[in-house]
């Protein structure tokens, strides 16, 4: 459990190519309109599709909890947790926001992007089974290549969805977590390296197919990080066919778990 940390700190370079691979080269592929239905896609797997008449975020518009200068963003942190749970208990609420915003500060760091996004931080589960940590933002479902709402609002300066936050997130509080700074114990999840993981897939680093290869949101609407995968033999996993992304003809479903030598960008 203390290797999650570690290893996920160590790697800054791992984050480094993630992060560039997303905001950087999609550049190339351009900005998408916003005709085609809205999905939000979490770091679950789940996708759902938005319904964009009932605004998410406080009177339709951001009325943020906490306004955070990270790098060159500003991140409008809501927290939708009662005054006494979650993020907002009165023991360990303080240290919960605060390692949330130092990942989001070094996730600002690292973009070096001008903008501001909303962030949504969902009530929070206290199970202690299923996922740690959930985050997620909206795809539209055009066919192309994705961005994410993250990428289209830090890339044009505008909402793309007035009333709707760009990063959405859930924490389950029923496992144990360590929410300092310094070293966890053996039997401690560090909050820090978990928040980074599924941020980071949340900004792009994650797939918008299926387990056969078909497109979760729409007809061949793949994100850009699909554009860099690859089987460990060189093999792309998704291809364009006159224009159109698709799913590669010299590529298996299990290629996508890596049946040749893994899955790698």
């Amino acid at each position: 459990m203390v290797e999650i940390r570690k290893r996920e700190q160590r790697d800054v370079l791992w984050v480094l190519r993630c992060l560039a691979a997303v905001f950087v080269a999609a550049f190339v592929f351009g900005a998408q309109a916003f005709a085609a239905p809205m999905y939000s896609v979490m770091s679950d797997g789940s996708v759902t599709l938005v319904d964009s008449e009932v605004p998410e975020l406080p009177g339709g518009a951001p009325q943020p909890d906490r306004s955070l200068d990270a790098g060159a963003i500003t991140f409008n942190i809501t927290y939708d947790d009662p005054l006494d749970a979650g993020f907002n208990d009165p023991t360990y609420g303080a240290d919960r926001k605060a390692r949330l915003e130092a990942v989001l500060t070094y996730v600002g760091e690292i973009l070096g992007e001008l903008g501001t996004l909303d962030v949504l931080v969902y009530a929070s589960n206290y199970s202690g089974t299923g996922r740690m940590v959930i985050a997620g933002t909206d795809y539209n479902s055009t066919s192309g290549w994705q961005n994410g709402n993250i990428y289209e609002r830090l890339r044009t300066g505008e909402k793309p969805r007035p009333g709707f936050a760009e990063l959405r997130m859930k924490v389950n509080w029923g496992f144990n977590w360590y929410v300092g700074s310094g070293q966890p114990a053996p039997d401690e999840y560090d909050l820090f390296s978990v928040l980074l993981r599924e941020i980071t897939r949340a900004l792009g680093v994650t797939t918008l197919a299926n387990s056969d290869g078909s497109s979760s949101i729409g007809t061949s609407a793949y994100s850009v990080w699909d554009s860099f995968l690859e089987t460990g033999t060189g093999v792309p996993l998704f291809v364009e066919n006159e224009g159109t992304p698709t799913f590669s003809p010299d590529a298996t479903q299990a290629d996508l778990t890596g049946a040749r030598d893994g899955v790698v960008f």
